[in-house]
Protein backbone atom coordinates (compact mmCIF):
# COMPACT_ATOMS: atom_id res chain seq x y z
CA UNK A 1 0.00 0.00 0.00
CA UNK A 2 2.87 2.35 0.80
CA UNK A 3 4.18 1.85 -2.73
CA UNK A 4 0.82 2.72 -4.26
CA UNK A 5 0.47 5.83 -2.13
CA UNK A 6 4.08 6.78 -2.81
CA UNK A 7 3.53 6.31 -6.54
CA UNK A 8 0.39 8.45 -6.47
CA UNK A 9 2.12 11.18 -4.45
CA UNK A 10 5.16 11.02 -6.71
CA UNK A 11 2.90 11.24 -9.77
CA UNK A 12 1.20 14.32 -8.35
CA UNK A 13 4.53 15.93 -7.55
CA UNK A 14 5.97 15.23 -11.03
CA UNK A 15 2.71 16.26 -12.64
CA UNK A 16 2.73 19.47 -10.63
CA UNK A 17 6.27 20.20 -11.72
CA UNK A 18 5.37 19.60 -15.37
CA UNK A 19 2.31 21.85 -15.06
CA UNK A 20 4.40 24.45 -13.28
CA UNK A 21 7.01 24.41 -16.06
CA UNK A 22 4.34 24.63 -18.76
CA UNK A 23 2.68 27.40 -16.84
CA UNK A 24 6.00 29.29 -16.63
CA UNK A 25 6.63 28.78 -20.35
CA UNK A 26 3.10 30.03 -21.09
CA UNK A 27 3.68 33.11 -18.91
CA UNK A 28 6.96 33.84 -20.75
CA UNK A 29 5.26 33.52 -24.16
CA UNK A 30 2.39 35.69 -22.95
CA UNK A 31 4.85 38.31 -21.67
CA UNK A 32 6.76 38.25 -24.99
CA UNK A 33 3.51 38.63 -26.94
CA UNK A 34 2.45 41.57 -24.74
CA UNK A 35 5.85 43.24 -25.20
CA UNK A 36 5.55 42.79 -28.99
CA UNK A 37 2.03 44.28 -28.89
CA UNK A 38 3.30 47.32 -26.97
CA UNK A 39 6.11 47.85 -29.50
CA UNK A 40 3.60 47.64 -32.35
CA UNK A 41 1.32 50.15 -30.64
CA UNK A 42 4.23 52.56 -30.24
CA UNK A 43 5.02 52.17 -33.96
CA UNK A 44 1.34 52.74 -34.84
CA UNK A 45 1.35 55.94 -32.78
CA UNK A 46 4.53 57.13 -34.50
CA UNK A 47 3.06 56.40 -37.93
CA UNK A 48 -0.17 58.21 -37.04
CA UNK A 49 1.90 61.26 -36.02
CA UNK A 50 3.77 61.06 -39.32
CA UNK A 51 0.51 60.85 -41.26
CA UNK A 52 -0.76 63.97 -39.44
CA UNK A 53 2.47 65.79 -40.29
CA UNK A 54 2.23 64.82 -43.96
CA UNK A 55 -1.44 65.87 -44.12
CA UNK A 56 -0.58 69.24 -42.55
CA UNK A 57 2.23 69.71 -45.09
CA UNK A 58 -0.16 68.75 -47.88
CA UNK A 59 -2.66 71.37 -46.67
CA UNK A 60 0.10 74.00 -46.50
CA UNK A 61 1.21 73.17 -50.04
CA UNK A 62 -2.37 73.31 -51.32
CA UNK A 63 -2.78 76.73 -49.69
CA UNK A 64 0.43 77.85 -51.36
CA UNK A 65 -0.80 76.54 -54.73
CA UNK A 66 -4.09 78.37 -54.29
CA UNK A 67 -2.26 81.63 -53.47
CA UNK A 68 -0.02 81.24 -56.51
CA UNK A 69 -3.00 80.55 -58.77
CA UNK A 70 -4.70 83.63 -57.38
CA UNK A 71 -1.57 85.73 -57.98
CA UNK A 72 -1.30 84.38 -61.52
CA UNK A 73 -4.96 85.20 -62.16
CA UNK A 74 -4.42 88.71 -60.78
CA UNK A 75 -1.43 89.18 -63.09
CA UNK A 76 -3.43 87.94 -66.07
CA UNK A 77 -6.24 90.29 -65.10
CA UNK A 78 -3.79 93.19 -64.74
CA UNK A 79 -2.29 92.43 -68.14
CA UNK A 80 -5.76 92.32 -69.69
CA UNK A 81 -6.69 95.66 -68.08
CA UNK A 82 -3.55 97.38 -69.34
CA UNK A 83 -4.33 96.10 -72.83
CA UNK A 84 -0.77 95.00 -73.36
CA UNK A 85 0.70 91.56 -73.07
CA UNK A 86 4.17 92.84 -73.97
CA UNK A 87 6.25 93.76 -70.92
CA UNK A 88 6.99 97.47 -70.66
CA UNK A 89 10.04 97.29 -68.40
CA UNK A 90 12.68 94.98 -66.96
CA UNK A 91 10.66 94.27 -63.83
CA UNK A 92 7.67 93.08 -65.88
CA UNK A 93 9.96 90.80 -67.92
CA UNK A 94 11.38 89.33 -64.71
CA UNK A 95 7.90 88.90 -63.27
CA UNK A 96 6.39 87.39 -66.43
CA UNK A 97 9.28 84.95 -66.79
CA UNK A 98 8.88 83.78 -63.20
CA UNK A 99 12.39 84.93 -62.30
CA UNK A 100 10.87 86.95 -59.47
CA UNK A 101 7.68 86.41 -57.54
CA UNK A 102 5.10 89.07 -56.82
CA UNK A 103 6.16 88.79 -53.17
CA UNK A 104 9.79 89.39 -54.11
CA UNK A 105 8.79 92.42 -56.16
CA UNK A 106 6.70 93.70 -53.25
CA UNK A 107 9.67 93.36 -50.90
CA UNK A 108 11.86 95.35 -53.28
CA UNK A 109 9.30 98.12 -53.79
CA UNK A 110 8.60 98.28 -50.04
CA UNK A 111 12.35 98.53 -49.40
CA UNK A 112 12.69 101.30 -51.99
CA UNK A 113 9.84 103.28 -50.42
CA UNK A 114 10.92 102.68 -46.82
CA UNK A 115 14.57 103.59 -47.36
CA UNK A 116 13.97 106.19 -50.10
CA UNK A 117 16.70 104.41 -52.00
CA UNK A 118 18.09 106.09 -55.14
CA UNK A 119 18.51 102.65 -56.75
CA UNK A 120 16.08 101.32 -59.33
CA UNK A 121 13.77 98.44 -58.41
CA UNK A 122 15.80 96.02 -60.55
CA UNK A 123 18.99 97.10 -58.74
CA UNK A 124 17.27 96.57 -55.40
CA UNK A 125 16.12 93.14 -56.58
CA UNK A 126 19.80 92.30 -57.18
CA UNK A 127 20.82 93.76 -53.81
CA UNK A 128 18.14 91.72 -52.03
CA UNK A 129 19.33 88.59 -53.84
CA UNK A 130 16.00 88.17 -55.63
CA UNK A 131 17.70 88.05 -59.05
CA UNK A 132 21.20 87.96 -60.45
CA UNK A 133 22.83 90.69 -62.51
CA UNK A 134 22.70 88.27 -65.45
CA UNK A 135 18.92 87.94 -65.01
CA UNK A 136 18.58 91.73 -65.30
CA UNK A 137 20.83 91.81 -68.39
CA UNK A 138 18.80 89.03 -70.01
CA UNK A 139 15.56 90.90 -69.30
CA UNK A 140 17.02 94.09 -70.80
CA UNK A 141 18.04 92.17 -73.93
CA UNK A 142 14.49 90.87 -74.25
CA UNK A 143 13.22 94.43 -74.13
CA UNK A 144 15.81 95.52 -76.63
CA UNK A 145 17.58 97.77 -74.10
CA UNK A 146 20.80 95.83 -73.73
Amino acid sequence: MFIVVSTIVLTFIIGGMIISRRSQAFKERLHAAEAARVKLQIKVNELEDEVRTVRNRERDLQDQINRLISERDNLVSLTARTGSSKPRNVVEVLLNSGTITPEGLQKATDYKKKTRSPYSVEEILVLLDQVSVEDVHTAKRQLGEG
